[in-house]
């Protein structure tokens, strides 16, 4: 709460019978433990300190006010970074009003402090590394992983796959490559290159796995299948989905064309995995768990929301955990804008006629949850008729017949656009995209040049 104006004696007395706690200290003087306190609010959600105030909320005020307030800035200027703060006096009560710093983490005399409740404590090494990791001052995909050893680890497979979805020319030198991706970095791969270009993750991150489960009811009583996936990110994204797709109910429509359709739009389960799998805390034990119940589906990731980011932010903006992981996956075309994702989810779904999926989140873990349409007894009948499908044969066979018009159109029109080949295989431009990158993948098309003034090519391994 911002200190106001013209604040009076009356304003001081409310404040003191709040009492002291995570946004109030008192303090007789200006004493020498006063930079801690100050640089403990600055680290953590800013506050107050009430100079004047004994402990017990007795004002006993202070004398020269102007003195109290010179040696007050001088205490903030000397902290690393300097501190900025507002004083007031309010009657013999001199007010510092300390806001939650950008610059932060602020030291005094080489420490570091953070306040939790009414303390300020002095951060250790492993708090103070925690610290950074929260702020979003030190990312964690960034790092070097000691587990990885170059060229050694990298699968051929992996890093094959990586540039033809990419667009990366094959003839250049795969450290240079690397190396200009920033993912390999004095000859050390980071945390994000050993998630993407290496064989099995698990190898590397011990919780780089993704563990899908099928349960008989609405609980975890009863488990009717489960699956662990431990591959590179890549083949862990694709198991997943199609797991998902393999579980969950779909239907053929018939009418003047036959139509399938998911029990839930594709689009929004691809992003909320794809969302977990980029933004997840990887420094946790836990993994990625898939849920799939009579009701609802849960994808849940460890790490919840990244400091600075509220729950009404999704969709609108984005604070990434991983950036330079979140860049990779973006050459590979898996995901596109920062910050878009939940826009698309939330947008698949009332296509659908169905409710925005729940979102909860805390400070260990972030779920989103699908509810799947009720099956009525004339629902299961309907369903019964139109000949029901499993769902990943279904797609599989659509996919197939999919890639064959993209390759036809494109051998027929190398500058042919997104949106012209949507046309032609009645798909939206989304679900192009997504046969376009299992191409590239496959090794069937490329990309010549950049996305304005490029062309496609179709790859004839004959």
């Amino acid at each position: 709460m911002a200190v106001p104006t013209k604040m009076k004696r009356t304003d001081i007395e409310n404040i003191i019978k709040l009492g002291e706690g995570q946004e109030c200290e008192f303090k007789r003087s200006v004493s020498a433990g006063l930079g801690k306190e100050m640089c403990a609010m600055a680290n953590a959600i800013g506050g107050r300190i009430l100079i004047g105030v004994e402990d017990n909320g007795s004002i006993v005020g202070i004398g020269n006010h102007n003195r109290a307030k010179s040696e007050v800035q001088d205490i903030a200027r000397n902290m690393a970074p300097p501190l900025r703060v507002k004083i007031k006096s309010v009657g013999d009560v001199l007010v510092v009003e300390i806001p939650e710093s950008a610059d932060k983490p602020h030291s005094v005399g080489g420490k570091h402090y953070l306040r939790e409740g009414a303390n300020s404590q002095l951060m250790n090494r492993d708090e103070l590394r925690e610290f950074f990791f929260r702020e979003g001052l030190l990312y964690f995909d960034e790092m070097p992983n000691r587990k990885f050893s170059f060229p050694w680890h990298v699968a051929s497979d992996t890093y094959r796959r990586f540039v033809r979805a990419s667009g990366i020319p094959d003839d250049l030198k795969q450290e240079n490559v690397l190396s200009n991706l920033k993912v390999l970095q004095k000859g050390e791969m980071t945390n994000a290159g050993a998630l993407i270009f290496g064989a099995r993750g698990s190898d590397f991150l011990i919780s780089a796995t993704i563990t899908c489960a099928l349960f008989q009811g609405t609980d975890k009583v009863k488990v009717l299948d489960q699956k662990i996936y431990d591959d590179d990110l890549f083949t862990n994204y694709n198991s997943a989905m199609t797991y998902l797709l393999a579980h969950l109910d779909t239907e053929y429509i018939i009418g003047i064309t036959r139509i399938n359709r998911l029990e839930l739009p594709e689009t929004a389960l691809r992003e909320a995995l794809l969302n977990a799998i980029a933004h997840r805390s990887y420094r946790s034990t836990a993994n990625i768990q898939i849920y799939i119940f009579k009701d609802r589906v849960e994808i849940v990731n460890p790490g919840g929301l990244v400091a600075g980011l509220k729950k009404e932010d999704l969709g609108h903006k984005s604070m990434p955990r991983n950036p330079l992981l979140f860049s990779l996956m973006h050459r590979m075309r898996l995901v596109e804008n920062i910050g878009s994702g939940y826009k698309r989810i939330n947008d698949a779904m009332t296509g659908y006629g169905f409710d925005v999926p729940l979102i909860e989140a805390n400070a260990d873990w972030f779920s989103i949850t699908f509810h799947r349409p009720p099956k009525t007894k004339a629902q299961a009948q309907k369903r019964k008729k139109t000949e029901r499908v499993p769902g990943e044969k279904t797609s599989e066979k659509t996919s197939e017949k999919t890639s064959e018009k993209i390759l036809r159109a494109i051998a027929k029109n190398k500058h042919i656009t997104i949106a012209e080949l949507a046309e032609i295989a009645g798909i939206a431009p989304r679900s192009i995209e997504r046969n376009i990158q299992k191409l590239q993948v496959q090794g069937l098309l490329r990309r010549i040049g950049p996305d304005k003034g490029g062309h496609w090519e179709v790859i004839d391994d004959k």
